[in-house]
């Protein structure tokens, strides 16, 4: 998610502007980081075995450069960068819940009896997650003196509680079942856990800061949210590096059983 906010619309305080500067050299380091990360994902050809998950690296970084070009082209009007980061966040939302759905198939796809379990949870956590997100949402205070931000931190903020839940979700099953990593698989979750929990941390400082109009901390939370997503790139970019093996942990069955009596009491449940 880019940071939002275009640098003809603010004042230029001493102090903000040293702010600003370094936020949108950040910006230019985003765009940077994520071609280099789209390149080598390509020449590894990860879009064969994570075809969502490229596809996502694939949006946030073309949407971060088509977002930094906008933002100082002079014919792009203020509506018109308004809209398209709403069509990037959208795109990012969408995206956001089909890669974790990948993660969760891709970690469960050699045992086909638990992965019929954890889909059921999955999608079952994706209801309690909504009900806990429309909860949280009626504590947003309103009144912005930039009246679409509320309604956009608001935005922001319930996807990011329900894609930080799914994950942890997911975390939490494969743990219980001592399911072992691979190197890869376990980087981009990696990654993407710091991507999400960060952004959600900053949005829900965003839904509180906002009603106070324009300040200081407000363009700093452009600059954290810049800082947080060059990590997740550089997080992903080091595990697209290395070698795709599995963990050396050691196998342990889960309390009070074993994973292959698991797996195949399950399958014989499900038959």
């Amino acid at each position: 998610m880019s940071g939002h906010g275009r640098s003809g619309n603010i004042s230029r305080g001493p102090i903000m502007y040293i702010v600003l500067s370094h936020w949108h050299v950040l910006w230019f380091v985003r765009a940077g980081v994520m071609a280099l990360l789209l390149v080598t994902a390509t020449q590894r050809k990860t879009y064969h075995q994570f075809p969502v998950f490229f596809t996502f690296l694939s949006w946030i970084g073309l949407s971060s450069i088509i977002m930094l070009w906008m933002d100082y082209a002079p014919s792009i009007s203020t509506k018109q960068y308004d809209n398209a980061y709403e069509i990037e966040v959208l795109g990012e939302t969408a995206l956001g819940f089909m890669v974790l759905y990948e993660l969760l198939r891709l970690r469960l796809q050699d045992y086909p009896a638990i992965a019929k379990v954890g889909m059921s949870i999955f999608r079952g956590a994706i209801v309690i997650l909504a009900f806990i997100t429309i909860a949280l949402a009626a504590y947003i205070p309103v009144g912005s003196l930039v009246p679409h931000i509320p309604v956009q931190s608001l935005m922001f903020r319930s996807v990011r509680t329900l894609h930080c839940g799914l994950l942890l979700c997911i975390f939490a099953f494969c743990s219980y079942f001592r399911l072992p990593w691979r190197s890869r698989l376990f980087g981009f979750s990696l990654g993407l856990g710091w991507y999400m929990g960060s952004s959600l941390a900053i949005q829900a400082m965003r839904t509180q800061l906002a009603p106070l109009g324009k300040t200081l901390s407000t363009y700093a939370l452009n600059f954290a949210n810049e800082v947080a997503f060059i990590i997740a790139a550089l997080i992903w970019l080091t595990y697209l590096l290395m070698p795709d093996t599995e963990s050396d942990e050691p196998r342990q069955p889960p309390p009070d059983s074993d994973l292959p009596a698991w797996n195949q009491e399950l399958r014989r449940l499900s038959e």
